[in-house]
């Protein structure tokens, strides 16, 4: 949670969602053990606290059921989960909306269904597949290349702290910082968005995460 907070704090390019889960399933995790739980049971309570957590920050129950039982086991989802996943991400909701706390959400005019239109979609699904392969391969990129040349951890942090800095001198902008919810927002409604917004968002974000600095990677 700190390293988040500082992350997000002090400019870097992540999300929240990484510390989500992680906060989530270490709570759950530490209830498990004051409870005395068995193996079995101890996994399903660090599920019910991923999705908790994630459901509340982005204020998707449904979503943050399905995704905390998939990113446990990639190719196994624990459908036995799912009840008890959903209800504390039903509860975790409306304690945040109690607060408050108001998820980012948009109206959109869905247009009718035509031929042209699925066409469209799903050359853009194919455009969308090879730009996440691409962030998916720059994030490994970045933290080999770390790794490889700066062995202390926080002389790593440092030096990709620094080039974060350099690289918002250079684009002359604070757009690429932080989550990135203004870009989405700008996209959507129809606002300004420079054309090579997706490219430095993951050349921002793949610094960021692969030289030591804590956050999620999905927005």
């Amino acid at each position: 949670f700190l390293a988040t907070a500082l992350t997000h704090l002090l400019g870097g390019s992540a999300g929240r969602e990484g510390a989500a889960l992680q906060i989530g399933g270490g709570i759950g995790y530490h209830i498990g053990k004051m409870g005395r739980l068995d193996d079995r049971d101890m996994r399903l309570v660090t599920l019910c606290g991923m999705s908790a957590v994630f459901s509340a920050l982005f204020g998707t129950p449904l979503t943050a059921t399905v995704f905390a039982l998939e990113v446990i086991s990639v190719g196994i989802v624990h459908y036995s989960g799912f009840v008890p996943c959903l209800v504390a991400s039903l509860v975790a909701y409306g304690i945040s909306r109690l607060f408050g706390i108001a998820p980012m959400r948009f109206a959109l005019e869905a247009q009718a269904l035509d031929v042209l239109m699925l066409i469209r979609v799903c050359i853009v699904g194919v455009v969308f597949a090879v730009v996440s392969i691409l962030f998916c391969m720059a994030m490994h990129g970045a933290e080999r290349l770390a790794a490889s040349r700066f062995k202390n951890i926080y002389l790593r942090a440092a030096v990709g702290g620094a080039a974060v800095i350099a690289l918002t001198l250079l684009v002359g902008t604070g757009t690429y910082n932080g989550l990135g919810t203004e870009l989405i927002e700008s996209a959507v409604t129809g606002g300004d968005v420079p054309s090579l917004a997706f490219f430095w968002k993951i050349v921002f974000t793949a610094i960021t995460i692969g030289f030591g600095f804590r956050g999620g990677e999905i927005v």
